[in-house]
């Protein structure tokens, strides 16, 4: 069977992904992974709609770029680690530039590495669970990450230990055409529990110091009575193309707090997924994002019943301004066996711009008799009667068009952990004050 046009365009080989390997050093057996993803990859078919994955410049991107030791010595990491924690580690294109994680956490057998450290010095814990929740047969993208990942993160956290300190991970670009493959893997094991935070931006300000490309992974494995909160800020810039594949699993009783926050980006394509596959574990998803300018934003939630007694919830909320295009997918499925099971899916998205567009493609599915699933979704602009009654009262324009906004942005808000709440409200808000001010919004 014949290469896609992608791989066409791209110049990707088999032999660019083998000497990827070799220079990383790798262990036969994840060399032997990658070109099984790239095989994968090259042979599949994308669909053209709603994500205009054939607008992407494959034939630009740089796969993989290292950065020198003088580059290295050349950033400035002030601004990333001021709010240090537990852990922290930050990734500039391809190269992980910062990592540490506190002695006392070491001490209790913790770990906290990139990826491509924790394949040289802990490989059994790293093959036997790579792959093993998200699969390169995923989607195509996640078969490209499988092939060509660089960096990341490996966390593990021994049965019993409480981590009270968050641990946080950044990704940026500098590099003209980057793509940027980072990849996650988290194991939580009996009793544990830990809290992640996971941020993302661009580094300079002109459009040809920027990367094009960020198609990241993120596999969790909860084992039983586990508990994580795991919260993402995203803010790159508008040429930007985010094609995301986050999947957990959790076992009895485990319990994930997952919230996703996104702006800018030409093109999102993310759905986090929660499996709950152990009695009584439970699983919620808060996303939102703010779409602007002609960006295409295909984001939501997905959760999977497959054991009695598991609880999930989907709250998703989008603020869709301009030209911008909103898609909003959220699906609760209960398998045969997911006995007593509950679901509930809230899906909300504000219109403001002549433009605007959102298709919101809800999806509840039930084999089970003793589940319960429900849904809610409303799509709004902002109406004149409210205008009306704000301006009233002395407001003007725009801003009665910012207080309006802001009171949809604030319910989401605090659905994300409390510390985040000043930095969420920065995050968006500016966003209100510029279109309010303007007739254009730019990111």
């Amino acid at each position: 069977m014949a290469y896609n046009d992608l791989v066409v365009r791209s110049g990707l080989t088999p032999d660019f992904v083998r000497d990827l390997s070799t220079r990383k050093g790798e262990p036969i057996w994840m060399r032997e992974r990658r070109l099984a993803a790239f095989d994968f990859f090259a042979h599949a078919q994308l669909p053209k709609l709603p994500v205009p994955y054939d607008q992407i410049p494959f034939e630009r991107i740089r796969y993989y770029v290292e950065l020198s030791l003088a580059e290295r010595s050349g950033v400035n990491l002030d601004d990333y680690t001021k709010n240090y924690y537990g852990a922290y580690s930050i990734q500039l294109d391809s190269t992980v530039l910062f990592e540490q994680l506190h002695q006392d956490l070491a001490a209790r057998g913790i770990l906290f590495c990139s990826l491509d450290a924790a394949v040289q010095q802990h490989a059994q814990l790293v093959e036997t669970y790579f792959e093993s929740v998200v699969s390169h047969t995923n989607d195509p993208f996640a078969a490209l990450n499988t092939a060509l990942w660089s960096g990341g993160i490996f966390l593990y956290v021994p049965a019993g230990q409480i981590v009270d300190q968050p641990l946080s991970a950044y990704y940026a670009t500098s590099t003209p055409n980057v793509g940027q493959f980072e990849r996650m893997l988290c194991i939580l094991e009996k009793g544990s529990r830990v809290e992640i935070r996971e941020g993302c931006g661009s580094m300079g300000c002109i459009d040809d110091a920027k990367g094009i490309l960020h198609s990241g992974v993120a596999e969790i494995m909860q084992k039983e009575d586990s508990s994580l909160s795991f919260t993402t800020m995203q803010r790159w810039h508008d040429q930007m193309i985010l094609l995301a594949t986050k999947k957990a699993r959790l076992e009895k009783r485990a319990r994930l707090n997952w919230c996703d926050a996104n702006k800018g980006c030409h093109v999102i394509k993310k759905m986090p997924t929660i499996e709950l596959v152990g009695a009584g574990a439970s699983g919620k998803i808060v996303s939102f994002v703010v779409s602007g300018s002609n960006h295409v934003h295909d984001t939501g939630g997905r959760c999977v019943h497959r054991a009695p007694e598991t609880i999930s919830s989907i709250v998703s909320r989008a603020l869709v301004l301009n030209s911008a295009t909103a898609i909003v997918r959220a699906a609760t499925i209960c398998e045969r066996g997911a006995h007593n099971a509950q679901g509930y899916i809230r899906c909300d998205t504000l219109l403001q711009g002549k433009n605007a567009s959102v298709s919101s493609y809800p999806q509840v599915e039930t084999h089970e008799q003793t589940a319960k699933l429900s849904h809610e979704a409303a799509v709004r602009s902002i109406d004149q009667e409210s205008m009306f009654f704000l301006m009233s009262r002395g407001l003007s324009e725009s801003q009665a068009q910012e207080m309006l906004m802001r009171g949809f942005i604030e319910p989401i808000i605090q659905q994300f952990p409390s510390d985040f709440a000043i930095e969420l409200e920065e995050f968006f808000s500016d966003s209100c004050i510029a279109y309010a001010g303007s007739d254009t919004l730019n990111f």
